[in-house]
């Protein structure tokens, strides 16, 4: 019986702790997949230094709101004329505070407000936003040269906003600082409200059946352990025959 109780102890501990898991998850793939849908990203063109700067892909396009946003310039590198070209991850890093304001290390340019940003990736972990941007055309420099700005934009997870997977709430705070341009690539579209309500909505449900599941399970092995409790009281076990 000692053994019993042990399996039934550690059923229910796994059980009950892969319920919150199951639960966080559904609501971190829901903001994951629509902001996916809202922020497409841009394919920049790597293998021709002619085009460099350019996209193959074009996504969306964010406008700045704030001003004097620090970036890094755009960089390749490439070993050798035979080697392919990789464009260089150095973005300047940029938190946004709750106000809005933005609190980040000195760039080699600055970006004023109302520049046009092109987004390179974005990632969502359990309590921030992450959004890789460059500017959708080279800024002027204080030598007389242009050069394209690369910027990560971190805004944080409000705890309550992803356990509801609150897509609507996320975006609404990163709309403060990077609003989706009005027209032109990058535009969203009624439709791309419609398909980032609709992932929400749908993985909310994916994590609502996870939990189900687990409940189920649950309550299943209570059953059969109930089950065997009693087969084994009715049951009484036979004793050896004395000689």
């Amino acid at each position: 019986m000692l053994r019993l109780a042990l399996f039934i102890f550690m059923a229910f501990s796994v059980v009950a702790g892969s319920l919150p898991g199951l639960a966080h998850a559904g609501d971190a793939e829901a903001i994951r997949q629509g902001l996916k849908a809202r922020y497409q990203s841009s394919r920049m063109e790597v293998g021709n230094p002619a085009l460099e700067g350019q996209v193959s892909a074009r996504g969306s396009i964010l406008v700045l709101q704030a001003d004097r946003a620090p970036a890094k310039k755009l960089r390749f590198v490439q070993l050798n004329t035979k080697s392919p070209r990789f464009h260089v991850s150095d973005y300047a890093k940029v938190v946004v505070a709750r106000d809005g304001t933005l609190v980040g290390d000195q760039g080699d340019l600055t970006l004023p407000k109302g520049t046009r940003l092109r987004v390179l990736d974005l990632k969502v972990d359990r309590d921030q936003v992450r959004i890789f941007t460059h500017t959708a055309a080279p800024i002027l420099l204080g030598d007389g040269k242009t050069a394209y700005g690369c910027t990560e934009f971190v805004f944080s997870l409000d705890p309550g906003v992803g356990r509801r997977g609150d897509v609507a709430a996320v975006t609404a705070e990163i709309d403060r600082v990077l609003r989706a341009a009005a027209n032109g690539y990058g535009e969203v579209s009624e439709m791309s409200h419609m398909m980032m309500n609709g992932c929400g909505v749908g993985m909310m449900l994916v994590g609502g059946l996870g939990v189900l599941l687990g409940l189920t399970l649950l309550v299943s092995l209570i059953v059969l352990v109930w089950v065997v409790i009693g087969r084994l009281r009715r049951e009484p076990l036979a004793l050896p025959a004395g000689r």
